[in-house]
This record gives structure tokens, C-alpha cells and sequence, in this order.
């Protein structure tokens, strides 16, 4: 069940109901605001789409999230948007917060609306978003983290009573008190919920009671043309220009794309000053507790005593406003790799626009997570042909095939965790080998057509629900749609 994932226009927000300029609304139908309808362009993006006969308007969906900051569920917004059909579906991004960095990763094929929170507890955003699924004639919001999912629910009550999904993009955590007493006084405005891993449909369902057959699975999507095995890495060119016949099983071979990206792969090396011969092993995460960092340094140790021509690299930062303790958090990884000994063997990068080659530059990528949902970073780090050592949490033994595209550990074993680095470190054919296998399961279940049509047939179940719950199912031309798009996305 492998079920997953161009600049920003130049012109930009204005204000609307009061919301600060640069942080309003972007919308096509007030003076100044520009254009960003989903029927510019994209593979199908017609804007309106012959179904029975009959022109039909694609079905307007709002994808609302928290914000658009460099967090794995924001990622899987813009990839989900980005892969949609725009012949049945319309995407709209609406963020709850101006602050937008991932946004750049958006074409003018997808409209994004900003209705910031004015301060913490702002109940206005809630018509707000509401008048938008009104003017927008959205029949869908799919809401991503908390906030979000409260204001989905509660807007989706006010205007025109959309199909609303929530979603579980974690597991094993403890839910604060709050958050639990909104959840409980607002499931019922719920139609479904979206998973990204089976433990997380375990989780809300030991947790919070919903019934298993509300929650569905997708896990989440990576873009394989993005995310690629390099030109070069480590000294090791690629052939390129070779047919794509000839190149299969090569490291830079993909189905899809004959030439190779041009990232290289030795670029990031020589900024750190790390030679293209020596090994390096990184950590790509944001900077929260769950992430284990200090299992990653102890692992760093062991491993350089083994092989000692190893550099390490952490890619990350905290949470904006020292959420969950992060800022706190930094601080005291910051203080304990100062004194691990690691010295300069261990660097803390911040946060990179040029992760394509941050992967490239590594030889294996690690994950020493506590809990996760479905971790882009396995999923990028394998898409860029690189093996992938992780803690056996969530569902991370199916995202990593153990022996196939990298290991998994039991969580906190550090151990283990440095005998695996060590293992693909010391062994270049077992390495290239699990990094031709990882590449192919990514391209196989993890891409963003796969989350697109996955994500699209919930869709079109709970939109067949509502109808039958109305007393409107009838074997309407839209209905005979639906089971094609249905039967396209099983295949």
C-alpha cells in the first residue's frame, strides 16, 4: 500500500479586511490582487472539463494549512496542489500564517490565499475563511494541523457546508489537554480523515475513537524530478547522454527523465572543505526533541572511530517562537555537540534552499526519530539514490525495505545505528546497489502522481458519501466520471 508527493509570480499580496500588506488574501476577483487560478497551466489543467456531455467546473478544493514554512506536512501541500488533475480538481491554498517561505515552490497554476491569525486567538479567521469557500465555491477542505483542521471544521459549518477532512500527520504523541477538548467538540463536522502512515490511523483510532473505516492512508509524495541521484557524487560521474536502456540500474537511471540533473553532487563538499574522497553521513530535521539529535551525535562518535575519514552534517532548525520547547532544545544540542568531541568533523548547517545537493553530498542519511509520520527526508534522501538508516517507528519499515534501500534500528539502539552507517560506509558496491533500489521504490510508490490519485479517489468517496447521505445518488454523468477517475487511480 504504498500510498504517498517555478517561481512564485512576481506580483504580490494586498490588503483585504485589515489583514497587513504583503499578508492578505491573493485574489484574482479584487482591484490589484493577481491572478493565481488553477486553470493557467500544469499537465491538465483545462480549467473546465467535458463530463456527459456537458461543460463541468472543476471541483474546488482548499488545502488549508497552519503555514507554509519548511515543515514536512506544508511540503506535502505544495506537492499535493502541484500534482493535482486540474481536469476534475482546483486547488486553492489557503495558510493561516504570512509567513510562506515554501510558496516559492509555487507556480501561478495553483492560488494561494493568505488569511493570517491577528493574534493568537483570532475567531475571525474563521468567517474569513468561510467567505472564501463561498466566493471560491469550494466542495472540499482538506485541512493539515491543528489550527487548521478547528478553523476547516468550524468555516465549513458557515459557508456552504463542504465535504471538510482533517488529518493525522504524526503518531504516539501526547495531545495536549485543549486540543483535545476542541477535537472532541468538533469531530462530528469531520467527513474523514487522512493519515500519512497506518500507525498514525492507529493512533487517532486508540486515541480518539474515530472509526477505522473514516481514516485513510496516503502516505506522503517526493518529487522525483527534484530529488534526483546527481551528475556527479563523490567523484563518481554519471553517464550521461547515454540512452536510458543502457543506464538502467545506474544510479542517475529514472524512468521518466533520460538526461541527468545537472546538481552536482561535489558542490556542497567543497564549500564545507570536505574532500571528495572521505565519507560523509547526514541528519536532515528540524530542530524538535523527537528528532533524537543526540543519538545522531553519539552515533557520529562511534562511527568516526571505526572509519575515520567520516564528516557529519545536521540540516535544520528549531520551530519558529521556541514551539514545543525547539528553541530550548537547539540550544542545549548546540552545547552538547561542543562538547562530544566531534570538533569540526560534525557541522550544523541551518536551513538549506539547495537540499537536492545537501543529499547528494552525503554517502548515507540518518533518521534517529522517536515518532514520525511518513519522513520526506527518507523519502528525498532515497530519491537522490542515497541509503537511508532510520529508528523503527511509525510506518519507517515499510518506507525503508530493510536490505533494499537502507536499514532500519530499533529506536534508541545507537549501536545498531552506527554498525549500519559503518556497513554502507565500508562496502561502495552495497551502497550504489541499495541506492539504484532506493531511487526505483521511491519512483514506484512515492510520487506525486501516486499521492495526487490517491488523495483524489478519498476525494471522490466522501463527495459519493455526501451525495448519498443528500438522497442525490443517481448514475449521473458526474457519477460514471467518478468511477473512471476512481479505476484510473486503482491502476
Amino acid at each position: 500500500m504504498g500510498e504517498p508527493g517555478g517561481a512564485m509570480g512576481q506580483a504580490g499580496p494586498f490588503e483585504v479586511d485589515g489583514a497587513a500588506t504583503g499578508s492578505g488574501v491573493i485574489d484574482a476577483s479584487r482591484p490589484g490582487g493577481p491572478s493565481r487560478s488553477s486553470r493557467g497551466s500544469g499537465d491538465g489543467a483545462r480549467g473546465r472539463c467535458s463530463v456527459a456531455g456537458g461543460a463541468r467546473e472543476p471541483i474546488g478544493v482548499m488545502l488549508l494549512i497552519s503555514s507554509l514554512e519548511a515543515g514536512g506536512a506544508e511540503r506535502q501541500v505544495i506537492e499535493l496542489a502541484r500534482a493535482m488533475d486540474r481536469r476534475w480538481f482546483r486547488p486553492v491554498i489557503c495558510s493561516l500564517s504570512d509567513h510562506v517561505p515554501l510558496a516559492a515552490g509555487l507556480s501561478d497554476a495553483v492560488e494561494l490565499i493568505v488569511v493570517p491569525k491577528r493574534w493568537k486567538f483570532d475567531v475571525t479567521v474563521v468567517t474569513r475563511v468561510a467567505r472564501i469557500l463561498v466566493e471560491r465555491r469550494i466542495r472540499i477542505v482538506h485541512a493539515f494541523l491543528f489550527d487548521a483542521e478547528m478553523v476547516g471544521r468550524l468555516a465549513g459549518r458557515i459557508g456552504r457546508h463542504p465535504v471538510v477532512i482533517s488529518s493525522e500527520r504524526n503518531t504516539d504523541y501526547r495531545r495536549p489537554v485543549i486540543h483535545t477538548a476542541c477535537f472532541n467538540l468538533t469531530r462530528g463536522l469531520s467527513d474523514g480523515w487522512i493519515a500519512n502512515s497506518h500507525s498514525g490511523k492507529r493512533f487517532l483510532t486508540r486515541t480518539m475513537g474515530i472509526a477505522r473505516n473514516q481514516i485513510h492512508v496516503v502516505h506522503n509524495g517526493v518529487d522525483v524530478e527534484k530529488f534526483r541521484p546527481a551528475k556527479t557524487r563523490a567523484g563518481s560521474p554519471c553517464h550521461e547522454g547515454a540512452p536510458d536502456e543502457s543506464r538502467a540500474g545506474s544510479p542517475c537511471h529514472a524512468a521518466t527523465v533520460s538526461p541527468c540533473h545537472e546538481t552536482n553532487g561535489n558542490t556542497v563538499r567543497e564549500e564545507l572543505g570536505i574532500p571528495v574522497e572521505d565519507r560523509v553521513v547526514g541528519m536532515v530535521a528540524s530542530f524538535k526533541r523527537q528528532k533524537n539529535h543526540h543519538h545522531f551525535f553519539r552515533m557520529a562518535r562511534q562511527v568516526l572511530e571505526r572509519v575515520p575519514n567520516t564528516w557529519f552534517f545536521c540540516v535544520g532548525e528549531p520551530l519558529r517562537d521556541n514551539q514545543q520547547g525547539a528553541e530550548d532544545y537547539h540550544r542545549e544540542m548546540r552545547t552538547l555537540l561542543e562538547k562530544s568531541g566531534l570538533g569540526s568533523r560534525c557541522r550544523l548547517l541551518g536551513v538549506r534552499r539547495d537540499m537536492p545537493e545537501v543529499y547528494n553530498a552525503c554517502d548515507v542519511t540518518v533518521l534517529s526519530s522517536s515518532r514520525e509520520g511518513t519522513p520526506n527526508v527518507l523519502l528525498e534522501s532515497m530519491a537522490c539514490g542515497v541509503p537511508v538508516v532510520a529508528t523503527d517507528v511509525s510506518d519507517n519499515a515499510y518506507v525503508v525495505p530493510e536490505g533494499r534501500a537502507g536499514f532500519v534500528v530499533p529506536l534508541g539502539d545507537v549501536p545498531a545505528m552506527s554498525e549500519r552507517v559503518c556497513r554502507l560506509l565500508g562496502n561502495d558496491d552495497l551502497r550504489e546497489q541499495m541506492g539504484r533500489s532506493a531511487r526505483a521504490w521511491v519512483e514506484e510508490a512515492f510520487a506525486p502522481v501516486t499521492l495526487a490519485e490517491r488523495t483524489q479517489a478519498i476525494y471522490n468517496e466522501l463527495l459519493h458519501r455526501r451525495r448519498v447521505a443528500q438522497g442525490g445518488c443517481v448514475r449521473t454523468g458526474r457519477s460514471r466520471a467518478r468511477d473512471r477517475v476512481e479505476a484510473a487511480s486503482s491502476t
